[in-house]
């Protein structure tokens, strides 16, 4: 399906819900930056009173490394939701 809605190599923004702190945000760009087949381009975040939303825009070679990333970010510990 991703195949076929997007040109590859594609760049995409997830948002990743996670606790508030310094090693949330770090291990959510470490996770990034291990995906093979992907790069990130840039990284902010949002911070509330318990939780944060960590965005990183990346940009992946193919559906395969984009399905990796999403899978690999969901496995971060404190991850709430992979947007």
């Amino acid at each position: 399906m991703l195949s076929r809605e997007h040109a590859w190599p594609y760049t995409q923004t997830i948002a990743v819900l996670g606790p508030v702190g310094s090693d949330f945000q770090r291990a959510v760009q470490e996770c990034c930056g291990a995906a093979s087949g992907c790069s990130i381009i840039e990284t902010s975040t949002e911070a509330k009173t318990r939780w944060q939303s960590v965005r990183v825009t990346v940009c992946c070679d193919s559906p395969d490394d984009f399905c990796e990333l999403h899978f690999n970010l969901s496995g971060v510990h404190g991850v709430k939701a992979v947007v």
